[in-house]
């Protein structure tokens, strides 16, 4: 009996799937990346939503098909290596998901848990680069009265914890209404 219990559990460990983390340090996945974004997701062993977020979300079969796109390295915020990189990318929430390029430029974020059906569409959008920071202020680049852009840079950067940028786009959109 014992035997083919460890046989039964053998066999359902195996077909339990796992996320593709990279195992080493954020600068050199940096370094590695080449043109590929990287997905950071900060966390702390304490808060139960960064667990459900890995076991819901990453596990979800639609976004390991994503993966292929990017790279991913979890950063714990509650140790003192990771607490220094959340601090360098403005943290104050977990989990975050923050998309960086090579340089470490912040693409975009996703502040706490989602679902896969809400976490999808959006690293689809970020990994396609629509609504993302450099995309939004691309368009108002083109027409600086784009209230769409300005709002949502506005929320972007209040996200990010900079007040002064969140300020100017929200008070041009203000302006502009």
């Amino acid at each position: 009996m014992k035997k083919l219990l460890f046989i039964l559990f053998i066999f359902a460990c195996q077909s339990i799937p796992t996320y593709p983390w990279f195992s080493g340090e954020l600068e050199e996945l940096k370094k590695m990346a080449g043109s590929k974004p990287i997905m950071m997701e900060f966390y702390t062993d304490s808060w139960g939503w960064c667990v459900r977020l890995e076991a819901d979300t990453f596990l979800d079969e639609g976004f390991l098909n994503l993966t292929e796109r990017f790279y991913s390295i979890k950063i714990n915020a509650g140790e003192r290596n990771g607490s220094k990189i959340a601090e360098k990318y403005n943290v104050h929430g977990y989990p975050t998901v923050i998309f960086i390029n090579q340089n470490g430029d912040e693409i975009d974020r996703i502040i706490g848990y989602g679902t896969p059906e809400d976490f999808i569409p959006k690293v689809s959008n970020i990994l396609s680069g629509k609504n993302t920071i450099p995309y939004l202020e691309d368009n108002l680049n083109h027409d600086p009265n784009d209230n769409f852009s300005l709002f949502i840079l506005g929320k972007k950067y209040l996200d990010r914890g900079n007040s002064e940028l969140s300020k100017k786009y929200f008070n041009q959109f203000i302006y502009n209404s």
